[in-house]
């Protein structure tokens, strides 16, 4: 069971949700540099998308 506010995430999940965080919010970056990764399937992408939402680098 996780904290109001935190997330469970899997390696992958993880992974993807630093892509995002490198490409300093921008998220068509983003979603480039994670598309290079056969591992990061579309879920995983979508997931790290959602969770990235609510950083404070978030630029939609």
């Amino acid at each position: 069971m996780t904290e109001p506010g935190l997330e469970q995430l899997s390696k992958a999940d993880f992974g993807a949700l630093r892509k995002c965080n490198s490409a300093g919010g921008d998220i068509d970056k983003a979603t480039a540099a994670m598309a290079r990764n056969p591992f990061l399937t579309e879920a995983v992408r979508a997931r790290a998308l959602d969770v990235f939402r609510h950083h404070k680098s978030y630029r939609g």
